[in-house]
């Protein structure tokens, strides 16, 4: 690493946030778009990490393909800036063209995860800034979420075992990037479709946001990521008081994610509702059952069915609930 005072202060302040012992002796896949907050990624990391090290960096580029030659051309943006680096570079692009924004995101993590297996690395690396985790934190609230879903983007996250998404630049806003990009004299891509408003992420970054800031409170943006820290911290201490129960109450019949769950009820009467939906979206999460279609009135009604028998009902996912005496049976079809 250069001594701190060639550092630039965008430099420096990731360093803090990620100290190099952390990163430097691993390999690292980068996933870069092109956009501005990804290639300050990049070159922050390039100019940190010593040349001997640099192999450890490797630039996987996913393309869906669906602004035709602007997606050309961002991918060939983004292997001319890895071939001036001399930074190894993959150009991923999914198999089937899935045209909603969730789909095309796990399909993004999909083929980062097997990048990393393929290439050996410890970390995916993303570059979601602090405006991302504001902007985040704002949609969920609009969208009615829960305490968990306040907390927003994680830092950090396993994809598989051994494999971790880090997201370095966090605490960034998108303004210090695009300063830093500007001191460097980097170019970096624009995506057009960013600035449509037609799209409900894009209406509250160039119009909601603004507005709130300027007619109503004009730290608001403080006020999000306070909020967002606060329930970070109230879910952990949460996390701490249900995993005691999950340990006590639940069991894997087959052995196996996905198979057969058995759930105790004796003894959790008593305990408060919100954390028995707790319960069991931990147990979604160990059996890694999808959660995107499960509402509030589906864990409200898991809840019921501990204090109360109910009869036998399916929930999304084809996860079948059954009630014999004491316990409670969840098995998918």
């Amino acid at each position: 690493m250069p001594p701190d005072e060639l550092l630039l202060p965008f430099e420096r302040s990731l360093l803090s946030h990620w100290p190099q012992k952390r990163w430097c002796d691993v390999r690292c896949i980068l996933a870069v778009s092109g956009g501005a907050d990804s290639v300050a990624l990049v070159r922050s990391l390039t100019r940190i990490i010593t040349p001997e090290l640099r192999s450890n960096l490797v630039i996987g580029h996913v393309n869906h393909g669906w602004r035709g030659k602007q997606s050309e051309a961002d991918a060939q943006f983004v292997k001319n800036m890895a071939k001036e680096l001399d930074l190894e570079f993959f150009c991923l692009v999914p198999e089937d063209v899935l045209r909603t924004e969730v789909a095309a995101r796990d399909q993004r993590y999909s083929l980062l995860t097997g990048l990393a297996k393929e290439k050996g690395a410890r970390y995916v690396l993303m570059a979601h800034s602090r405006d991302d985790q504001i902007e985040t934190v704002l949609d969920r609230i609009l969208r009615g979420t829960g305490l968990a879903g306040l907390r927003g983007i994680p830092r950090q996250r396993e994809l598989e075992h051994g494999i971790a998404l880090y997201r370095p630049l966090l605490e960034v806003s998108r303004h210090e990037i695009v300063s830093y990009l500007d001191e460097l004299g980097q170019e970096y891509c624009h995506d057009e479709s960013n600035d449509d408003v037609e799209y409900t992420r894009n209406r509250i970054r160039h119009e909601l946001l603004p507005l709130l800031k300027n007619q109503y409170h004009g730290a608001a943006d403080e006020a999000l990521l306070r909020l967002q820290q606060m329930a970070s911290e109230l879910q952990d201490v949460i996390a701490e008081m249900v995993y005691p129960l999950f340990q006590t109450h639940v069991r894997f019949t087959d052995g196996v994610a996905g198979g057969r769950v058995e759930i105790n009820c004796a003894g959790l009467t008593d305990i408060a509702p919100y954390l028995i939906r707790e319960l069991f979206v931990l147990v979604w999460k160990q059996q890694h059952w999808s959660r995107g279609e499960m509402t509030a009135v589906h864990w409200l009604r898991l809840a019921e069915a501990v204090t109360t028998p109910l009869a036998a009902f399916e929930l999304p996912g084809g996860v079948r609930v059954e009630r014999a005496d004491d316990v409670l049976v969840l098995a998918t079809n």
